[in-house]
């Protein structure tokens, strides 16, 4: 299981990638994620990611 160092770690990789590969890769991962830990919060992992849920 991942934990929420792990989720952090990952949003601030995704934070610094240029803006269409960023909001691809947080899209995959959130989905991994949720399937992975239901109290997974996507929008919580966006913001932290720079970026919002509706796109980059």
């Amino acid at each position: 299981m991942f934990t929420k160092q792990h989720f952090e770690a990952l949003a601030k990789l995704i934070k610094t990638s240029d803006a269409k590969t960023k909001f691809e890769i947080a899209q995959d991962m959130a989905k991994l994620f949720s399937e992975d830990n239901e109290r997974f919060n996507v929008q919580k992992f966006f913001k932290a990611c720079g970026l919002t849920v509706g796109g980059a």
